[in-house]
């Protein structure tokens, strides 16, 4: 559950609006709470039903997720819908909006992800979360490619405000709607549920065991296990570091829910003969993570594509050093405080874990990150957004 903080107060003065948000994505399943797009819905909602504003938001959320109940308390008035398949739920966010901005007199309608009305008598706003499905449709199963390709090309064509989280997203949307360039507002994420950073020697050997962290040095790295997270290519660094000396002792313990495709990732280990090497922890409470950053001698994020880094302003505030993927969205979460390598290249991953160990860089790196990573915070996120719909109202 989520902690229930004091309210935010308004940036500014607005007419008061009635706002319509669709976040049918929401899903307070344990191993679904902390994955991207679920975890920027809890967080904005929650960030919604703190606010002291004049708005009046009207939440539409999926039949049995669990609600916090200072979200009931607040001037959030959540709705039900009832669907039953990912094929309801896109015709209900297509054709439904338009009878309930008559029905509640909605002045704009904001969807949480990707998802846009047609016909809608007010003003849309849609926030877009990466366009992977558009620059890389292999990472998805087939239906689910050809289904989110049509979404997101109606959202960037159609909405009136496209929202995004990184300028590197901005960037990927210009290039792909030139009629957007210079329309796109973007709202920096904050992260997951995260606890205190702790200090390394406040975690010992037992702790790790608990958790099923084998004794000895380790790299960490977090995410679903899927195509696009490029594990096969850290793995194939793996190998390439257990061969030399510096680096011999290193493991990796992996932390993630099991995607799409992950079997023929975790096969891959019995050829690269590094199966004693990895540990697949799968989910991990929040309470451990902190544990686990603390401890490891540095955060390794090999991600294809993101389109906001999140797994790298946890590492920045839970005490961990960073060595990320060069995407543009990574370097722009973790500036001078990470240390980068190009994710499709074997050797680069391992050449910048040698130099990391071999420079001694763990201490600086960390003190990097616990400054960099405070600029980053949901109530500005929530605040930003909240600012994009009452000018888009205007």
């Amino acid at each position: 559950m989520l902690d229930a903080a004091e309210a935010i107060p308004p940036q500014g003065d607005s007419r008061p609006l009635t706002i319509g948000v669709s976040a049918v994505l929401l899903d307070t399943r344990e191993g679904y709470r902390k994955a991207g797009i679920g975890r920027y819905v809890l967080r904005m909602l929650d960030g919604l039903a703190r606010r002291q504003d004049p708005h009046t938001y009207h939440v539409f959320v999926p039949k049995g997720a669990e609600l916090e109940p200072h979200w009931r308390d607040s001037r959030l008035r959540f709705h039900t819908v009832p669907f039953h398949n990912r094929v309801g739920r896109v015709w209900w966010e297509f054709a439904h909006p338009r009878r309930l901005a008559r029905d509640l007199g909605l002045d704009v309608w904001f969807s949480l992800a990707t998802g846009l009305p047609a016909k809608f008598p007010g003003r849309r706003a849609v926030m877009i979360h990466d366009l992977v499905p558009l620059l890389y449709p292999g990472f998805f199963r087939r239906r689910k490619a050809a289904y989110q390709v049509l979404a997101l090309n109606y959202a960037c064509r159609r909405s009136d405000l496209v929202l995004t989280n990184s300028e590197a997203t901005k960037a990927d949307i210009e290039r792909r709607f030139p009629h957007r360039r210079g329309k796109i507002v973007v709202t920096p994420l904050g992260p997951g549920n995260v606890g205190r950073p702790l200090f390394p020697d406040e975690v010992s050997d037992d702790d790790l065991r608990e958790i099923g962290v084998p004794e000895g040095p380790f790299l960490f790295t977090l995410g679903t296990l899927e195509p696009r997270k490029n594990l096969g290519t850290l793995f194939a660094a793996m190998a390439e570091l257990s061969s030399h000396e510096a680096t011999g002792d290193l493991r990796l313990v992996v932390a993630g829910a099991r995607g799409w495709r992950e079997s023929g990732i975790v096969a891959n280990l019995e050829a690269l003969g590094i199966e004693d090497r990895v540990t697949f922890l799968g989910y991990v409470p929040d309470e451990d993570l902190p544990k686990l950053f603390a401890r490891c001698e540095a955060f390794v994020f090999p991600s294809l594509y993101e389109g906001f880094g999140i797994p790298v302003l946890e590492a920045m505030l839970l005490g961990a050093p960073v060595l990320s993927s060069d995407h543009p969205a990574m370097v722009e979460v973790g500036g001078d405080a990470a240390r980068y390598f190009n994710p499709s290249d074997a050797g680069a991953i391992a050449r910048a874990v040698r130099e990391f160990r071999e420079k001694g860089e763990r201490d600086a790196m960390v003190a990097q990150g616990f400054a960099r990573a405070p600029r980053f915070d949901w109530d500005a996120t929530v605040g930003a957004t909240v600012l994009a719909l009452e000018e888009l109202a205007k």
